[in-house]
């Protein structure tokens, strides 16, 4: 990867959410085996595309480690509502960690913890460091994380959208990305077993929102409410903050930011062992005619493999910076 100018562009994938779609988009794709590959396809096919429309100085790549975190812990039912994975799905996702690490990628998952957490907490470090956060997710929650230095590419079934603070104020009629934890509060999310406050649609949380800022400046004024919104709001309370609790992105997750925010120098989609793992996969027939991936020489990799290891002994790691949220 390089950088571009004087500015370090980093992409924050989230894993989970570029396999899922992918793999109800390519159903059908498979090893000669019949083992399903659709899925892993596709997120391969987005890392490509993303390296070559961003080129971006470093990606990392975030995932869910299983299907509970903290949130269950005080909210049993938090995405309770979800489905089972699909069995093929799941052989896709040890696929997907076998081709990062053949590939030298930067990949974390971390128990009790959610992909968002740790790309949040990834995007206010690297925003600190003056890089250039840059997240990849089809999942709206990660708006709230969004700033004038973290915005995040948004995977819609109409393409990649670019949303930075104004669009999201576009999209949600005038709210500012820290505003969409106290929406999801008011309004919830069936998606993950977000109760919100019944009644209350996404609609009138804008417009509440709007007039009061957020769920605090809409309790201090639930005199000037009338009738049965004023009876949803008071008697739904408890929902509202708990809620608040769910949807709110842990971005203080301890993890080495430094070291996770540091390029692979042999970091490649197409180094030998990941070109050799898509070819057992039948993937180079997937892609079509066009050869999209091609494995570097062997003494090509030794050498550059000879350079960091002069690189990191010249170059010890540094102590941990403190982290500021203000951006």
């Amino acid at each position: 990867m390089k950088e571009n100018g004087n500015s370090k562009k980093i992409l924050l994938i989230d894993a989970m959410n570029l396999i899922h779609r992918s793999y109800y988009a390519y159903p059908r794709l498979a090893t000669k085996e019949g083992v399903a590959t659709g899925g892993f396809f596709g997120f391969v096919k987005y890392l490509k595309s993303l390296q070559d429309k961003h080129q971006p100085w470093h990606m990392v790549i975030c995932s869910d480690a299983s299907r509970e975190s903290f949130r269950n812990e005080f909210f049993p039912e938090y995405k309770g509502t979800r489905k089972e994975t699909d069995e093929e799905l799941i052989v896709q996702f040890g696929m997907m960690e076998t081709y990062l690490k053949k590939c030298n990628a930067t990949f974390i998952k971390m128990e009790k913890y959610e992909a968002d957490d740790l790309i949040g907490t990834l995007a206010y470090s690297a925003a600190y460091k003056e890089y250039e956060p840059l997240i990849v997710s089809g999942d709206r929650d990660l708006f709230q994380l969004i700033t004038p230095k973290v915005h995040q590419i948004y995977l819609s079934n109409k393409g990649m959208i670019h949303f930075d603070p104004e669009a999201v104020s576009e999209k949600y009629g005038g709210l500012s990305p820290k505003q969409i934890v106290d929406l999801k509060a008011l309004s919830g999310d069936p998606s993950d077993n977000i109760p919100g406050i019944k009644g209350i649609g996404e609609k009138t949380a804008i417009k509440l929102l709007n007039a009061y800022g957020n769920l605090e400046g809409i309790y201090e004024n639930t005199e000037d409410l009338k009738g049965k919104q004023r009876e949803k709001i008071e008697s739904g309370k408890e929902d509202a903050y708990l809620s608040r609790r769910l949807a709110t992105i842990d971005c203080k997750v301890d993890i080495d930011y430094e070291e996770l925010l540091t390029p692979d120098e042999n970091f490649s989609l197409s180094t030998k062992a990941a070109y050799d793992y898509l070819m057992e996969l039948n993937i180079k027939k997937v892609f079509g005619e066009e050869e999209i991936f091609y494995p570097k020489e062997e003494e090509t990799q030794k050498k550059e493999m000879r350079e960091e290891e002069i690189q990191e002994e010249e170059n010890p790691n540094q102590e941990s910076e403190q982290i500021s949220m203000d951006f």
